[in-house]
């Protein structure tokens, strides 16, 4: 609407569904709106193309979380490596399981700020590789959630230190080479380039900040 203030605005969305299992019941949800996403929702060529987004960011997210989380999560819950014939010793169905239920605790951490990076992409649809950038940043953010949560399985995997230290390097190499590859494949390069050079400069720029402080600190 033409009155609609500038902050705060939300759309609440609700639903009852019908069934059997965790999907089944009443879901309620407010989701926020900036103003860049409530114009878009007054066009229809704008409100499209905001949905083909969202829609291939949860197809990305559902990607890393099979392709990328899963493995590398088994790997910390078997600790086992891959044999001669390629497959990996002890993935039991109760491993497999652990491994699967890494999804929920994701997803969840995902959806926190789902439509704020989402937001960020559609303020720049007129420039894109200003885009492309907005969607590399958030895919390397889904690495460092992923990232994150296997840590967590490698904290919850028994064994000893030993084989919880070969666990750990072999999990991390696992979810390493996976993200890597999903990035390959999902990622404008240039666009992710230039995320990981700014990224790689703030953080060079913070430790010689922290190093100049400690350095008068001494004097």
């Amino acid at each position: 609407m033409a009155d609609d203030p500038a902050t705060g605005l939300a759309v609440l969305a609700r639903a009852l569904v019908r069934g059997q299992g965790k999907t089944e019941g009443f879901f309620e949800r407010r989701i926020p709106i900036s103003m860049t996403m409530r114009r878009a929702f007054g066009r229809t060529e704008a409100r499209d193309a905001v949905a083909a987004c969202a829609n291939d960011r949860m197809r990305q997210s559902g990607d890393f979380a099979r392709r990328v989380l899963f493995p590398a999560a088994l790997a910390a819950f078997t600790g086992a490596p891959r044999t001669d014939a390629g497959e990996r010793a002890r993935d039991d169905d109760a491993n497999k399981s652990r491994a699967g239920r890494m999804r929920d605790p994701f997803d969840r951490r995902v959806d926190d700020t789902f439509f704020a990076a989402l937001d960020e992409e559609v303020e720049e649809f007129g420039d894109p590789p200003a885009a492309a950038r907005a969607r590399a940043k958030w895919l390397l953010g889904l690495g460092r959630i992923g990232r994150d949560l296997v840590d967590r399985a490698l904290e919850a995997a028994p064994g000893s230190s030993v084989r919880r230290w070969r666990t750990r390097v072999r999990a991390h190499d696992v979810f390493t080479s996976r993200f890597e590859r999903f990035l390959k494949d999902e990622a404008d390069p240039d666009a992710l380039a230039s995320v990981r050079s700014r990224a790689d400069g703030a953080a060079g720029s913070s430790d010689g900040e922290a190093a100049a402080a400690g350095g008068e600190e001494e004097a």
